[in-house]
């Protein structure tokens, strides 16, 4: 049994100039001339690859696709349809881009595309937007208005119920809150939105994004459930029609 170690070059894509360096330590059976097992040690690669190394054999890379940290995440008011629509396009962008960079995306870059975008069509996308992330130069929050402009702040909020939450993070935010103390405050900021205006829905999605991690808490909270629910299931023969 032989071993081999190296650094390979794997190219983006057939003809590019860019290209990751892999490391990675290959066991070879001298008798079937064949790797064992090749454990990869590596974060980008895009496709599989064939090499050669001392006696004549080729090794089959596994195929790992590349690393996308979830570092930045968005919520938006508006129109459903909207804020689904250019959060997707631009995600896609953001992918893009970082198959052609190999590096991760930067939350800076994620507002640039945004506002760019809403800017373009002069608020007739109706999408407000909060962007967070954590990227190499720090913590981030930003928000993205229907028409284009942003802002840089501490606390943020959007929407119909917007005042109502910023109520009590301007009465009870502080510096150095711990992260159950953020969630909490931020928890209690949604249930004021939800409590103060009908449009606001009925339920509480945190997330909290650190370096390297994330945890998204779906329906962490539902301060509004549905208190009246049918013991009778409503179904409807099959072939039924309506006359108008």
């Amino acid at each position: 049994m032989g071993r081999w170690s190296g650094i390979l070059k794997v190219h983006l894509f057939p003809g590019s100039r860019s290209h990751y360096k892999v490391a990675t330590s290959l066991c070879i059976s001298t008798s079937s001339q064949k790797p064992v097992d090749p454990p990869i040690m590596t974060e980008d690669m895009h496709e599989e690859r064939l090499c050669s190394v001392e006696v004549y054999f080729i090794c089959l890379l596994y195929r790992i696709q590349l690393v996308e940290w979830c570092h930045i995440y968005c919520c938006g008011a508006g129109t459903a349809a909207d804020t689904e629509a250019v959060t997707d396009n631009i995600s896609s962008q953001l992918k893009l881009h970082r198959y052609h960079t190999g590096r991760e995306s930067r939350v800076v870059t994620a507002l640039t595309l945004l506002k760019s975008h809403l800017f373009r069509y002069q608020g007739h996308v109706s999408a407000a937007l909060v962007l967070g992330g954590v990227d190499v130069t720090g913590p981030h929050l930003h928000t993205i208005y229907p028409h284009g402009p942003t802002d840089t702040l501490l606390f943020a909020t959007m929407g119909s119920g917007s005042l109502a939450a910023m109520a009590i993070f301007e009465s009870e935010y502080r510096e150095g809150l711990t992260r159950e103390e953020g969630v909490n405050l931020v928890t209690k900021a949604i249930c004021s939105g939800i409590f103060n205006d009908l449009g606001s829905g009925s339920n509480v999605d945190v997330c909290v994004i650190e370096k390297g991690k994330k945890e998204y808490r779906r329906n962490h909270l539902t301060p509004n459930p549905r208190t009246y629910i049918s013991s009778k299931s409503y179904t409807f023969s099959k072939k039924t029609v309506f006359k108008g």
